[in-house]
């Protein structure tokens, strides 16, 4: 591939639902695998659970479990509506405040 071509970037979509259900989108030539972690209090069962994760996986799916291919992190917590609301109150006062500072 030359260096001036951008490589096309394949989307995928994962919905995380209150009851702890995924639903993963992506096209049809996409492989998804879902594993799960094993739960860990500690730094050292942490690194066991890596371990476990890391032997448990198929080879095809093993070359992926590395740092640098992780393409998202996050920490899922439960989206309340108390959360939404608070949302848009603070956007509604960042708004105020722009304007505030485009009149000035």
């Amino acid at each position: 591939m030359e260096s001036t071509e951008r490589q096309k970037r394949e989307k995928v979509l994962v919905v995380a639902h209150a009851d702890n259900h995924l639903e993963i989108f992506a096209a049809k030539h996409v492989d998804v695998k879902i594993v799960r972690c094993p739960a860990s209090f500690t730094d050292e069962m942490k690194g066991m659970a890596e371990d476990f994760v890391e032997q448990t996986l198929p080879p095809a799916w093993r070359s992926l479990y590395f740092p640098g291919f992780c393409r998202k992190s996050e920490m899922l917590r439960p989206l309340l509506p108390s959360t939404i609301q608070d949302a848009k109150l603070v956007r509604g006062l960042l708004k105020t405040l722009n304007s505030i500072g485009d009149a000035a």
